[in-house]
């Protein structure tokens, strides 16, 4: 079995290596209109000159998969500067990660609503999903890069299927790079592991299965190995991605604990059997919870 283990944004072991300095809009809106691009900008190129920091300290400690913070460049959907001045930055980032084998990825928060029933949000969605893609091609990088999201809105759609048909349907107004990119994620509350597996069959893209999100809301018939089987049966050639976590409370809201609890791991792993594999892990200690995995 050969997994490769990463973890998102923020550096445990390593604080003051920081790769998404970013602001708030409140504060943009209150600078002059002249300033707010150099801000930007500054911001955008303190993460990019971070950024091969990290990936070197992480391929030191054996972490080979790193989730790119959502403002590697802040708020670049607003038009202040162009993407494209920093290509050299970001190429010489992919180099870096070509160098030491690894997987980047982006998964933009929950805010990015694809199958949203508001018009507004779906166009907000699009764009920055486009921008990410657009991010990640710019670093040339080896391994196929993901974009993961989760299916979104089911609350303001008549059926679970109709709210997965929005979702394709939209999809079909990605880019290009993105629509290369995207994966699709199973969630705690709106969309399990059947809806991925219907968003599969429609469109196929990959499927991410989360084995905490798997917890909250599971289906009847359909085990965590089942989940992860196919899961990972849905990347043709790539190397298939997990989500790993545990719950800080099991019977409270969904929030990670510090560390990966060793039934957690040993029930992903199950899933897993002698597959190549990236887990992400999620937990509060990232880098740390990550390496202590690793040392057994």
């Amino acid at each position: 079995m050969t997994i490769v283990y990463g973890y998102a944004c923020i550096s445990a072991l390593h604080p003051d290596i920081k790769t998404g300095g970013g602001s708030t809009l409140t504060y943009i809106n209150k600078l002059p209109l002249e300033q707010r691009g150099d801000y930007l900008r500054a911001k955008a190129r303190a993460n990019l000159k971070a950024l091969p920091q990290l990936l070197r300290r992480n391929a030191l400690n054996n972490i080979g998969a790193y989730r790119l913070p959502d403002s590697l460049l802040p708020m670049a959907d607003l038009g202040y500067y162009d993407i494209a001045e920093f290509y050299p930055l970001l190429r010489e980032c992919g180099e870096v990660a070509n160098t030491y084998n690894m997987f980047l990825s982006f998964h933009p928060s929950q805010f990015f609503v694809l199958n949203s029933a508001t018009p507004y949000v779906v166009d907000n969605a699009i764009k920055n999903l486009n921008i990410f893609a657009q991010i990640l091609h710019a670093m040339q990088l080896d391994n196929h890069p993901t974009l993961l999201i989760h299916v979104g809105a089911r609350s303001t759609y008549p059926t679970q299927k109709a709210a997965c048909d929005a979702f394709c349907d939209n999809y079909n107004l990605l880019s290009p790079l993105a629509q290369m990119y995207l994966a699709v994620e199973n969630d705690q509350s709106a969309h399990s592991i059947d809806s991925c597996v219907y968003i599969n069959d429609r469109i196929r893209i990959p499927v991410v299965c989360d084995n905490a999100h798997y917890n909250k809301k599971s289906i009847q018939g359909i085990s965590l190995r089942d989940s992860i089987q196919f899961a990972l049966s849905t990347w043709g050639s790539r190397m298939p991605k997990l989500h790993l976590s545990s719950e800080r409370s099991p019977d409270g809201a969904h929030a990670h604990a510090d560390y990966i609890l060793q039934r957690d791991l040993d029930s992903v792993l199950h899933g897993i059997g002698d597959k190549r594999t990236i887990i992400m892990v999620e937990a509060k200690l990232k880098d740390r919870a990550v390496q202590k995995i690793l040392q057994g």
